[in-house]
């Protein structure tokens, strides 16, 4: 969990608040680069709200531009859960370029 990620999560303002609740839960799971990945199922069960609300939620926060995803696959080629990045410290190419990969 990232102090940082969470209080800058709670302190946005003009995020309705489901886009909020789901990115709040992120931030809970971020680490100190604010990267994440929990399952849209496991985002759900933590927020109360149905996988289909949590993936509109998190369409909205993409769009905002306050975090990117980045999907994964196992090695046999199915998915898995995505890597979420909050957009913490700038733009999304300061996150890319720390990033030491892990996923597709």
């Amino acid at each position: 969990m990232s102090n940082e990620a969470l209080t800058w999560a709670f302190n946005l303002e003009g995020v309705k608040a489901g886009p909020k609740f789901v990115l709040v839960s992120l931030a809970d799971y971020a680490d100190e680069e604010g990267s994440c990945f929990p399952s849209v199922p496991k985002i759900s069960r933590r927020t109360g709200f149905s996988q289909s609300a949590v993936r509109v939620h998190l369409d909205i926060l993409l769009k905002l531009d306050l975090i990117h995803e980045q999907r994964r696959t196992r090695p046999n080629g199915s998915r898995t859960s995505n890597r979420y990045y909050l957009h913490l410290r700038g733009p999304v190419e300061n996150h890319l370029a720390s990033d030491s990969g892990g996923g597709a």
